[in-house]
Parts: structure tokens; C-alpha cells; sequence
């Protein structure tokens, strides 16, 4: 592989001037604001319901003890999930029975 001298002409710089006018500016503010207003409301509507669906827990405010109860109730079903550990056990005794018997087909007929 080639080693190359390092390129020493300078990059150009980024110009400001051109990207985007002052009426796109405001538009572009214009709709990132209603976005998060939107994005606000979808959120106190999903604490809402997050609340009204287990009445016995009220949803915190702190952001890290939300995110524990938000990971607690996504895994929850995973967790207790027996049947789908024995479908993955009984899927892997299969395939190594499949392996085995395609490599004593190979050694036969090899």
C-alpha cells in the first residue's frame, strides 16, 4: 500500500452566508417549536396513561426513576416469558441433532 504526503492545502471554511435566509430561519423555528409542543403533549399523554393503566404506581417526575419504570415495564413480559425459553432450548437441541446427523451423512457418503 502507497503512503501518501499529507494534504496541505487548507479546507474550505463553512460559509454561513448561504445557507438559509432569514424567512426560512424563522419558518424552520416556527415549526421546530410546534414540534415540541407536540412532542410535550404526546408525552403527558403517554404519562397519563401510564399512570391510569397501573393506578396503584403514580409516574415519577425524576427522569432516571421514569426511565427504571419505563425498563421494568418493557421487560416485564420478556422476563416471565417460560415458553419462549423452551421453544429457544428445544430450536438449539434440534439444530445440533440436524448438525450431527448431516456430518454422519458427509463421513458416509465423503
Amino acid at each position: 500500500m502507497a503512503v501518501k504526503s499529507p494534504h496541505i492545502s487548507p479546507r474550505p471554511h463553512y460559509d454561513k452566508s448561504g445557507d438559509m435566509t432569514l424567512e426560512q430561519w424563522h419558518r424552520y423555528t416556527r415549526v421546530a417549536n410546534t414540534a415540541d409542543k407536540i412532542r410535550e403533549s404526546e408525552q403527558a399523554h403517554q404519562r397519563a396513561s401510564l399512570s391510569s393503566s397501573k393506578p396503584s404506581k403514580q409516574v415519577p417526575q425524576d427522569h432516571e426513576q421514569h426511565s427504571e419504570l419505563v425498563k421494568r415495564l418493557a421487560l416485564s413480559s420478556i422476563l416471565h416469558s417460560k415458553k419462549h425459553k423452551a421453544e429457544n432450548i428445544r430450536y438449539a437441541i434440534w439444530m445440533s441433532v440436524g448438525g450431527l446427523f448431516f456430518l454422519w451423512v458427509m463421513y458416509m457418503f465423503g
